[in-house]
């Protein structure tokens, strides 16, 4: 018997219209968590894209903006909007928390792509390290299997990269966008949900350390 996936709220942010009504959404909350889907790994290549770009500031919702993608129905000009918006967004500094997973990734070439972010100060994958510091079980993924119902979100992803013979290391530009947006909505909601299960683990953690001690 499979586990029953709780509904989930994602959006696509598809319109002018939408990225302004999201980004003013954003910029009203202290707590968000990040993640960007690229067309590499290496952010200093000319080739280097952010596909898209995903927020959650609440479990199960999560919102996607399609930037650099082929697909996005955003022409140049309004990727670069996106991207001035967005960068208001990451470098506010009344938005206290900036959740990632494996956080230099993201923040350094969304760093290298002009979005600067001023607060990122709590990484998923280094508190699991705190929890539980056995090699190979620190990936997202992995965490979303063992923390959410999310399950193996990401099956159709893999089952379309390993179809089209295409590498990992090529990021994930020839990826559909269909695929992509919910895939990426589901890292951010999978973030924000595990971040507030580490952040009870830890505190009743080193709770009962500070009690043993006094």
């Amino acid at each position: 018997i499979g586990i029953k996936r709780t509904p989930v709220d994602y959006q696509f942010v598809d319109t002018i219209d939408k990225v302004v009504e999201v980004y003013n959404i954003l910029k009203t909350k202290k707590e968000l968590a990040v993640d960007i889907e690229t067309s590499g790994l290496n952010k200093f290549s000319d080739k280097a894209k952010i596909l898209t770009i995903s927020f959650s500031w609440e479990e199960y919702q999560a919102v996607c903006f399609p930037v650099e993608h082929s697909e996005s129905p955003f022409n140049i000009e309004e990727q670069s909007v996106i991207k001035e918006l967005l960068n208001d967004v990451l470098s506010d500094p009344d938005i206290t928390e900036i959740i990632m997973h494996n956080g230099k990734f993201d923040a350094g070439y969304m760093e290298q792509r002009g979005i600067h972010t001023k607060n990122f100060n709590y990484d998923t994958i280094l508190a699991h390290y705190t929890i539980d510091e056995t090699r190979g079980t620190h990936g997202l993924k992995k965490l979303a299997l063992v923390y959410t119902d999310l399950g193996d979100y990401d099956a159709g992803l893999h089952q379309f990269m390993a179809n089209s013979k295409l590498d990992l290391t090529e990021g994930y530009s020839k990826v559909p966008l269909e695929t992509l947006w919910q895939y990426n909505c589901c890292d951010t909601d999978a973030t924000i949900r595990i971040k507030h299960i580490f952040e009870k683990k830890i505190a009743a953690f080193y709770g009962r350390i500070v009690e043993t001690v006094d």
